[in-house]
């Protein structure tokens, strides 16, 4: 006869050996304490409740930066087109009182002046450096004529040299 051999009665045997004593045990214990052998079970479960625990409130961190990260790069790209739109409204109101100064100097020399004076603007420069020619927007049609002085508040610009209807060069 081996001794290793597979029987059903042995085994039900030894299983009923294990648990006869544990439930005689159980039933003289006091109602509120904690089973002894359900400790290592409690342990493990708690164990691994604190793992996932961690493990999601991890993923939870993660997810809420990263959504962060989002915004603020949304909240970036709306802060540089607002910065970009206003550098161009500062360049705009810069030019306009830059004008404003020179309008206001110009009408204090025309005030001043006794002669008869045209303001004008410089629309055009000439591409060769040798000429040192200039295209002003105002001509024969707002009484610009040839050979007539051009100055401006910081002294003698030139004279005109060609007179057309709607410009003049200087």
């Amino acid at each position: 006869m081996n001794f290793f051999t597979f029987d059903i009665r042995k085994v039900f045997a030894g299983i009923l050996l294990v648990i006869l004593p544990l439930l005689a045990i159980n039933m003289q214990r006091n109602s509120e304490e904690e089973l002894w052998f359900t400790r290592p079970f409690t342990w493990a479960a708690g164990a691994i409740q604190n793992g996932f625990h961690s493990f999601s409130s991890g993923v939870r961190g993660t997810t809420a930066m990263y959504l962060d990260l989002i915004d603020v790069k949304v909240r970036n790209r709306e802060l540089e087109e607002d910065l970009a739109r206003l550098k161009a409204e500062l360049g705009s109101v810069t030019e306009l009182k830059l004008e404003n100064q020179r309008l206001n100097k110009l009408l204090g020399f025309k005030q001043a002046s006794t002669h008869n004076l045209i303001a004008a603007k410089i629309v055009g420069r000439d591409l060769l450096p040798d000429h040192h020619t200039l295209t002003i927007d105002r001509g024969t049609d707002q009484g610009v004529k040839k050979n007539m002085a051009v100055i401006t508040t910081g002294g003698v610009v030139g004279y005109i040299f060609r007179a057309e209807p709607q410009s003049s060069q200087i």
